[in-house]
């Protein structure tokens, strides 16, 4: 009877959550003892959930995770629907540590722009030190699309005051580590903002230091898969 309940409230009240998420809400309010693979199993047989197909193996050479903390740090932002039509889109800069997984800061901003990474950035240095180096894509705020121009953008001649190594990727799997955290994340902030009916950029600030700490032991089993 137990099972039937749990996948009762799933289907009213967690219909669009995926497993681990469904658990983890159920665990918080509802009292659900047992684990992922056992919800997942039950929503599976209930028609909520389907099994996901095993990816197709890599035809890349996955960039191996730096061995310390702080060494390398993957920043990107990711322009999503976060508040589910409540409020305008926006943009959130994350910056996650490359060897541990960890995200040492994020924030929302109405657009992607300089000011957004350096108020991230100056978040992190003061929080956890200077990073050796910044891994990120090749947007106009981190390198000139212009062989010709020497001079190095305000985001670089920033980086090189405090000794910090700018590196550009050139290819998207080679930031895959952040890409999974936005994926992760535009699940489970999207389901916050929803549960929480939060509409105002500011107020989820705050909220997303609350998911990003609950979702931290997620955000690190996706990374430890490399990528």
């Amino acid at each position: 009877m137990e099972r039937e309940q749990f996948v009762a409230l799933v289907r009213q009240h967690y219909a669009d959550f995926g497993p681990e998420l469904a658990r983890e809400y159920l665990a918080r309010d509802h009292g659900f003892v047992y684990s992922t693979e056992t919800l997942r199993g039950w929503i599976i047989e209930a028609g909520l959930w389907k099994a996901r197909l095993r990816r197709a193996k890599r035809v890349h050479s996955p960039r191996e995770r730096r061995a310390c903390v702080g060494e390398l740090v993957q920043i990107d932002g990711s322009h999503h629907d976060w508040f589910e039509g409540r409020a305008d889109k926006c943009c959130l800069i994350a910056f996650i540590d490359d060897a541990t997984g960890q995200v040492l800061g994020a924030k929302f901003s109405p657009q992607e722009t300089t000011e957004a990474y350096f108020a991230v950035l100056h978040e992190v240095v003061q929080r956890h030190g200077a990073p050796l180096a910044l891994y990120s894509d090749r947007h106009g705020i981190f390198t000139k699309s212009d062989p010709e121009d020497p001079k190095p953008t305000q985001f670089e001649r920033a980086l090189l005051q405090l000794h910090i190594e700018p590196i550009c990727a050139h290819t998207p799997q080679a930031k895959g580590r952040v890409e999974r955290l936005f994926q992760t994340l535009q699940d489970r902030l999207c389901k916050k903002h929803c549960g929480c009916k939060a509409s105002q950029a500011s107020s989820s600030q705050r909220m997303a230091g609350h998911v990003l700490a609950t979702a931290q032991p997620a955000l690190r089993r996706g990374t430890a898969r490399g990528g």
